[in-house]
């Protein structure tokens, strides 16, 4: 379920000459939080004004505890206080719930959405918990896939919470490699990439610029389809050159790996909001995959065209750096 939204009249009683009720809200880590709201509110008005100072608090993760009892939400605070002038005392549990991103009543979804985005990188494991079954094995790619678009659904086109789905991009790229994703799917990993929007694009180009040439049967129709309806250029160029490319060393493919190292080399210096440190690591990651790649294939080339591109390519690449 899901509380109704709380007049803002019975989150904090008058600071001067009014009536109210005090609480000390303190967490299982000691840290203790001074909550003053009308007579006439609710348990309900406690969690809406926690949340409020602490917006990775949703209401709907937190419990709180008077005496060793649970208080349900429409708990009047007048009846917990029993008429006394000092600060009463909760226990503050937070129980963070991901699944509500899924589950939850649409205002649910977006309190749970926010506060997840407001940890930052802390947000991660408890993401990472959406893409394991009950024995805490991963869960398999169809199953990833079938997550990720209900939290597309869920979550909306809207460009807000850019970190929340930064950190899910490695979810996606992990659905959209996998064999288990071959069968008649290809649509609905296009729809979720569209959703994930910027953040997934320099992913996209490094996946398909690394990828195996020419490119295996069981991944054609995924980039084929990203190559058509991708809503970034970047994306729908690296898809036709993959599919054009036979296979084999050559100049052409020289080229491509030194603009896809660029290109990430640019990404880097662009930064990123949201989980900035995760997304730099994982594109410096793609950028040595890229350069590790020109350098194998300047190795095995047999034309000495090859060969030679490779090598001026490395060198500018020293010279960059």
């Amino acid at each position: 379920f899901w509380l109704k939204p709380v007049p803002v009249s019975l989150l904090e009683a008058p600071a001067m000459g009014g009536s109210g009720v005090r609480f000390s809200v303190v967490g299982l880590s000691g840290d203790a939080t001074e909550v003053h709201v009308g007579e006439a509110a609710t348990v309900s008005c406690i969690k809406a004004a926690i949340h409020g100072r602490d917006p990775t608090k949703a209401t709907c993760w937190q419990r709180l505890l008077h005496g060793g009892r649970e208080l349900c939400d429409e708990d009047c605070v007048e009846s917990i206080a029993g008429g006394s002038p000092a600060p009463v005392t909760l226990t503050l549990v937070v129980v963070v719930d991901p699944s509500r991103l899924v589950l939850g009543s649409p205002e649910a979804v977006a309190e749970a959405a926010g506060a997840l985005e407001a940890m930052g990188a802390g947000m991660d494991p408890h993401l990472s918990r959406l893409f394991a079954d009950e024995a805490g094995e991963p869960l398999q790619a169809p199953a990833a896939e079938e997550v990720l678009d209900a939290l597309g659904q869920r979550l909306g086109w809207a460009s807000a919470h850019e970190g929340l789905r930064t950190a899910l991009v490695p979810h996606a790229m992990g659905a959209l490699a996998s064999d288990e994703a071959a069968c008649g799917r290809s649509g609905r990993l296009c729809r979720i990439f569209g959703w994930l929007g910027a953040a997934a694009a320099p992913h996209l180009v490094a996946w398909l610029g690394l990828l195996e040439r020419p490119v295996p049967p069981r991944l054609a129709r995924r980039v084929e389809q990203l190559g058509r309806f991708h809503a970034s250029a970047r994306v729908r160029l690296a898809a036709k050159r993959a599919l054009r490319d036979g296979g084999g060393p050559s100049v052409a493919r020289v080229e491509e790996l030194a603009e896809l190292r660029a290109s990430l080399g640019r990404d880097l210096k662009a930064g990123c909001r949201g989980a900035a440190g995760l997304r730099k690591r994982s594109l410096e990651a793609l950028r040595a995959s890229a350069c590790a790649a020109l350098r194998e294939l300047g190795e095995r080339a047999g034309d000495a065209r090859v060969r030679y591109a490779a090598s001026r390519a490395l060198r500018r690449q020293g010279g960059e750096e």
